[in-house]
């Protein structure tokens, strides 16, 4: 029998007893004989628990010990944030679709995995259909592009933004509206307040940023990997290259050129995370110079 059981940890026990000691199983219920669990999960709260089973040839969720219709297959499992909401994608013969707190989504050829916005109040994915793709943002359909990805929501849940592709460019779409268009777009973020958009687009064998519409300075090379905002949001850096030489770029001013910022193969090499202070007043990273590696400190080595 498949059978659901939650296992908590009690916080009031001595630091030094053993983990098992210290965990108390609760059996939930026993559900379809015979069935295989696929996937699972908690809601953020706790108070929820859903997973995918199968039996035979048909797959089916079940939430809280209640088991749900039948489909040919079940995918991409999840509840919202705040717990209230829970949906999951299916796939029915040739087409698929998202179950929203048991609405289905209209059908499409196929559906890439969906997101819950930061407030729960939003849900977005991306479908592929007749050939195309497209953004579907709470059930409305975006404009048909030859791909759209990635995409995210900005942390107070008031944005939403993707990398559309189309006629052999890349751009940005905010909220509806396309950007300029580009070679690549290769990443993007929101600040911490919402309130900025920044990401790297790529013309001819050229990089720069572009903040909130207005493109940067050109270089051969900006780090997908560290495009960051300050903590209050007031303060933006990346990593930039230029004739072999590589920099930190604050706020639009140009740091001390080093041979690179991986230590890895020095001795002495360190773990380090580039980045700004929690009070956004500090910004610290690493550099190398020749088989030497340091750490810069607001601007001193």
């Amino acid at each position: 029998n498949s059978t659901l059981t939650k296992t908590s940890q009690t916080s009031d026990q001595n630091q030094n007893q053993s983990r098992d000691q210290n965990l108390v199983t609760k059996k939930l219920g026993t559900f379809c004989p015979g069935c295989k669990i696929q996937t699972s999960t908690f809601s953020p709260d706790g108070k929820h628990f859903a997973c995918a089973a199968r039996e035979g040839n048909k797959s089916f969720i079940v939430l809280d010990g209640k088991e749900g219709r039948k489909y040919d297959n079940v995918y991409s499992i999840a509840f919202s944030p705040n717990s209230q909401h829970f949906a999951y994608e299916v796939k029915e013969g040739s087409k698929s679709f998202v179950v929203l707190d048991g609405e289905k989504s209209k059908r499409y050829d196929n559906i890439y995995p969906f997101t819950f916005s930061p407030d729960s109040q939003h849900l977005a994915y991306r479908a592929f259909d007749g050939g195309k793709r497209f953004m579907v943002l709470d059930g409305e359909e975006g404009k048909k592009y030859n791909d759209t990805y990635p995409f995210t929501f900005s942390p107070d849940s008031q944005h939403f933004a993707y990398v559309a592709f189309d006629g052999g460019k890349a751009f940005v779409v905010l909220d509806g509206k396309e950007g300029k268009k580009y070679d690549d777009v290769i990443n993007f973020t929101f600040s911490p307040d919402s309130q900025h958009l920044a990401y790297i687009a790529e013309k001819g064998n050229k990089r720069f940023v572009v903040l909130d519409g207005k493109e940067g300075k050109k270089y051969d090379w900006v780090s997908k990997s560290f495009l960051t905002f300050s903590p209050n949001s007031q303060h933006f850096a990346y990593w930039a290259e230029k004739d072999n030489k590589y920099f930190m770029v604050l706020d639009g001013k140009e740091g001390k050129r080093y041979d690179g910022f991986d230590c890895r193969g020095i001795v002495g090499c360190f773990v380090f995370i580039d980045g700004f202070s929690s009070d956004s007043q500090h910004f610290a990273y690493r550099a190398k110079e020749g088989k030497k590696a340091f750490v810069v400190l607001d601007g001193k080595e």
